[in-house]
Protein backbone atom coordinates (compact mmCIF):
# COMPACT_ATOMS: atom_id res chain seq x y z
CA UNK A 1 0.00 0.00 0.00
CA UNK A 2 0.41 3.44 -0.55
CA UNK A 3 -0.37 6.97 -0.98
CA UNK A 4 0.12 10.18 -2.53
CA UNK A 5 -1.63 13.79 -2.48
CA UNK A 6 -4.35 12.77 -4.72
CA UNK A 7 -4.63 8.82 -4.61
CA UNK A 8 -4.49 5.71 -2.71
CA UNK A 9 -1.84 3.18 -4.17
CA UNK A 10 -1.29 -0.77 -4.25
CA UNK A 11 1.63 -2.12 -5.97
CA UNK A 12 2.46 -5.70 -6.27
CA UNK A 13 6.42 -6.75 -6.41
CA UNK A 14 7.86 -9.93 -7.90
CA UNK A 15 8.65 -11.56 -4.27
CA UNK A 16 12.21 -12.70 -5.55
CA UNK A 17 14.01 -9.87 -8.36
CA UNK A 18 12.29 -6.71 -6.60
CA UNK A 19 10.76 -5.72 -10.00
CA UNK A 20 7.11 -4.25 -10.02
CA UNK A 21 4.58 -6.61 -11.44
CA UNK A 22 1.51 -3.51 -11.55
CA UNK A 23 0.67 -0.66 -9.89
CA UNK A 24 -2.88 0.65 -9.41
CA UNK A 25 -4.61 3.37 -7.70
CA UNK A 26 -7.92 4.95 -5.96
CA UNK A 27 -8.92 8.48 -6.58
CA UNK A 28 -8.99 9.56 -2.93
CA UNK A 29 -8.00 13.37 -3.03
CA UNK A 30 -6.66 14.96 0.38
CA UNK A 31 -9.16 16.10 2.81
CA UNK A 32 -7.40 17.02 5.61
CA UNK A 33 -3.64 17.95 6.84
CA UNK A 34 -1.45 15.18 8.30
CA UNK A 35 0.52 17.86 9.71
CA UNK A 36 3.60 15.95 10.64
CA UNK A 37 1.69 12.20 10.40
CA UNK A 38 1.90 11.47 7.20
CA UNK A 39 -0.36 11.22 4.93
CA UNK A 40 0.02 7.41 3.38
CA UNK A 41 -1.38 4.00 3.99
CA UNK A 42 -2.88 3.23 7.75
CA UNK A 43 -4.01 -0.18 7.02
CA UNK A 44 -2.29 -3.89 5.56
CA UNK A 45 -3.83 -5.20 2.36
CA UNK A 46 -5.94 -8.82 2.95
CA UNK A 47 -5.10 -11.27 0.24
CA UNK A 48 -7.89 -14.26 -0.38
CA UNK A 49 -6.99 -16.68 -2.75
CA UNK A 50 -7.06 -14.73 -6.15
CA UNK A 51 -8.26 -11.52 -4.39
CA UNK A 52 -6.73 -8.57 -2.99
CA UNK A 53 -8.21 -6.16 -0.55
CA UNK A 54 -7.33 -2.67 0.50
CA UNK A 55 -8.56 0.24 3.02
CA UNK A 56 -7.49 3.37 2.40
CA UNK A 57 -6.72 6.47 4.47
CA UNK A 58 -10.40 7.83 3.20
CA UNK A 59 -12.36 5.25 3.94
CA UNK A 60 -11.76 3.77 0.37
CA UNK A 61 -12.60 -0.31 0.11
CA UNK A 62 -11.45 -1.99 -2.85
CA UNK A 63 -10.91 -5.84 -4.07
CA UNK A 64 -8.68 -6.24 -6.88
CA UNK A 65 -7.34 -9.49 -8.91
CA UNK A 66 -4.03 -10.47 -7.34
CA UNK A 67 -2.42 -11.23 -10.60
CA UNK A 68 -3.32 -8.69 -13.50
CA UNK A 69 -4.46 -6.00 -10.30
CA UNK A 70 -7.82 -5.55 -12.42
CA UNK A 71 -9.93 -3.85 -9.94
CA UNK A 72 -12.89 -6.00 -8.90
CA UNK A 73 -14.80 -3.36 -7.05
CA UNK A 74 -14.83 -0.30 -5.66
CA UNK A 75 -16.72 1.33 -2.54
CA UNK A 76 -16.50 4.09 0.23
CA UNK A 77 -16.98 2.53 3.63
CA UNK A 78 -17.24 6.21 5.27
CA UNK A 79 -20.37 7.07 3.03
CA UNK A 80 -22.15 4.17 4.36
CA UNK A 81 -21.21 4.67 7.71
CA UNK A 82 -22.11 8.49 7.25
CA UNK A 83 -19.29 9.96 9.17
CA UNK A 84 -16.45 12.07 8.67
CA UNK A 85 -12.75 11.30 8.40
CA UNK A 86 -11.38 10.34 11.71
CA UNK A 87 -9.08 12.52 13.58
CA UNK A 88 -6.22 10.20 12.14
CA UNK A 89 -7.26 9.04 8.90
CA UNK A 90 -9.04 5.81 8.34
CA UNK A 91 -6.50 2.70 10.59
CA UNK A 92 -7.13 -0.75 10.88
CA UNK A 93 -6.57 -3.41 8.61
CA UNK A 94 -10.18 -5.56 7.17
CA UNK A 95 -11.06 -8.94 8.43
CA UNK A 96 -12.36 -11.64 6.29
CA UNK A 97 -14.81 -13.78 8.13
CA UNK A 98 -17.12 -16.58 5.91
CA UNK A 99 -18.54 -14.43 2.67
CA UNK A 100 -17.79 -11.04 4.13
CA UNK A 101 -14.87 -8.75 4.70
CA UNK A 102 -15.29 -6.44 7.84
CA UNK A 103 -14.09 -2.88 8.05
CA UNK A 104 -14.16 -0.17 10.95
CA UNK A 105 -13.84 3.19 9.08
CA UNK A 106 -14.71 5.65 12.81
CA UNK A 107 -12.78 7.06 15.32
CA UNK A 108 -13.26 9.11 18.08
CA UNK A 109 -13.94 12.47 16.83
CA UNK A 110 -16.73 11.22 14.59
CA UNK A 111 -18.90 11.40 17.37
CA UNK A 112 -21.26 8.20 18.56
CA UNK A 113 -23.54 7.72 15.94
CA UNK A 114 -22.17 5.85 13.53
CA UNK A 115 -21.66 2.10 12.83
CA UNK A 116 -18.70 0.63 14.64
CA UNK A 117 -18.62 -2.06 11.92
CA UNK A 118 -19.84 -2.53 8.66
CA UNK A 119 -19.60 -6.15 6.42
CA UNK A 120 -19.53 -6.30 2.81
CA UNK A 121 -19.67 -9.26 0.40
CA UNK A 122 -16.09 -10.09 -0.47
CA UNK A 123 -17.14 -11.04 -4.14
CA UNK A 124 -19.23 -8.11 -5.03
CA UNK A 125 -18.47 -4.55 -2.05
CA UNK A 126 -22.37 -5.12 -1.45
CA UNK A 127 -23.17 -4.20 2.14
CA UNK A 128 -24.61 -7.16 3.68
CA UNK A 129 -24.82 -5.65 7.29
CA UNK A 130 -23.97 -2.58 9.84
CA UNK A 131 -23.08 -3.04 13.56
CA UNK A 132 -25.31 -0.79 16.60
CA UNK A 133 -23.40 2.36 16.75
CA UNK A 134 -20.65 3.37 18.86
CA UNK A 135 -17.24 5.42 18.58
CA UNK A 136 -14.61 4.07 17.01
CA UNK A 137 -10.80 3.60 18.15
CA UNK A 138 -7.60 2.65 15.96
CA UNK A 139 -6.83 -0.90 16.73
CA UNK A 140 -7.64 -3.45 13.45
CA UNK A 141 -10.31 -5.70 14.20
CA UNK A 142 -10.08 -9.56 14.97
CA UNK A 143 -12.11 -12.85 15.02
CA UNK A 144 -10.86 -14.56 17.79
CA UNK A 145 -12.42 -17.95 19.40
CA UNK A 146 -13.73 -17.38 22.63
CA UNK A 147 -15.26 -19.09 24.96
CA UNK A 148 -15.59 -21.72 22.45
CA UNK A 149 -17.09 -19.66 20.18
CA UNK A 150 -15.70 -17.36 16.96
CA UNK A 151 -16.28 -13.34 18.57
CA UNK A 152 -15.35 -10.36 16.85
CA UNK A 153 -13.40 -7.69 18.81
CA UNK A 154 -13.53 -4.30 18.12
CA UNK A 155 -12.23 -1.55 20.16
CA UNK A 156 -14.90 1.36 20.23
CA UNK A 157 -13.66 4.88 22.02
CA UNK A 158 -14.95 3.67 25.39
CA UNK A 159 -14.25 0.29 25.38
CA UNK A 160 -14.03 -3.42 23.81
CA UNK A 161 -16.78 -4.75 22.04
CA UNK A 162 -17.46 -8.28 21.57
CA UNK A 163 -19.66 -8.94 18.29
CA UNK A 164 -20.91 -11.92 16.48
CA UNK A 165 -18.82 -11.67 13.41
CA UNK A 166 -21.64 -13.24 11.05
CA UNK A 167 -24.31 -10.78 12.45
CA UNK A 168 -23.06 -7.73 14.05
CA UNK A 169 -25.13 -8.09 16.96
CA UNK A 170 -23.01 -6.44 20.12
CA UNK A 171 -22.63 -9.70 22.70
CA UNK A 172 -20.84 -7.98 25.24
CA UNK A 173 -18.70 -5.12 26.29
CA UNK A 174 -15.98 -4.20 28.72
CA UNK A 175 -15.40 -0.13 29.48
CA UNK A 176 -12.19 0.58 29.21
CA UNK A 177 -11.08 4.39 28.97
CA UNK A 178 -7.63 6.03 28.02
CA UNK A 179 -6.48 9.50 27.21
CA UNK A 180 -7.45 10.40 23.86
CA UNK A 181 -9.97 7.59 23.46
CA UNK A 182 -6.76 5.84 21.56
CA UNK A 183 -6.66 2.14 21.56
CA UNK A 184 -4.30 0.80 18.84
CA UNK A 185 -3.73 -2.89 20.40
CA UNK A 186 -5.63 -5.88 20.33
CA UNK A 187 -6.66 -8.12 23.48
CA UNK A 188 -5.48 -11.37 23.82
CA UNK A 189 -7.67 -14.77 24.13
CA UNK A 190 -6.92 -18.14 25.71
CA UNK A 191 -10.09 -20.31 26.31
CA UNK A 192 -12.40 -18.25 27.63
CA UNK A 193 -9.57 -15.81 29.01
CA UNK A 194 -9.04 -11.72 27.63
CA UNK A 195 -6.12 -10.11 28.61
CA UNK A 196 -6.49 -5.96 27.69
CA UNK A 197 -3.42 -3.68 27.83
CA UNK A 198 -3.08 0.03 26.79
CA UNK A 199 -1.06 2.87 26.54
CA UNK A 200 -1.26 6.25 28.26
CA UNK A 201 -0.47 4.84 31.54
CA UNK A 202 -3.76 2.91 31.42
CA UNK A 203 -2.45 -0.46 32.32
CA UNK A 204 -3.93 -3.88 31.68
CA UNK A 205 -6.88 -6.21 33.25
CA UNK A 206 -7.66 -10.07 32.35
CA UNK A 207 -11.57 -11.21 32.08
CA UNK A 208 -13.11 -14.21 31.95
CA UNK A 209 -15.90 -14.00 29.51
CA UNK A 210 -19.17 -16.77 30.26
CA UNK A 211 -22.33 -16.74 28.15
CA UNK A 212 -21.39 -13.64 27.25
CA UNK A 213 -20.65 -11.62 30.22
CA UNK A 214 -17.59 -10.16 31.17
CA UNK A 215 -16.01 -10.82 34.84
CA UNK A 216 -13.06 -9.13 36.22
CA UNK A 217 -9.92 -11.82 36.90
CA UNK A 218 -8.36 -8.81 39.41
CA UNK A 219 -11.51 -8.09 41.77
Amino acid sequence: MGRNDEQDLVFAFDAEKGTKLWMKEVTAKSVKKWDGIGNGARATLVIEGDCVYTLGVYGHLACWDLKTGAQKWLINALDDSKTQVPYWGVCGSPVIYGKDILVKVGGYAQGPNAPLVLAYDKATGKLDWKSPNAPGSWAPLAVLKLDGKDVLMAWASDGLRGLDPGTGKFLWQIPWKTAYDCHANLPAVEGSSLFLTTGYGTGCQAFEIKEDKPVSLCP
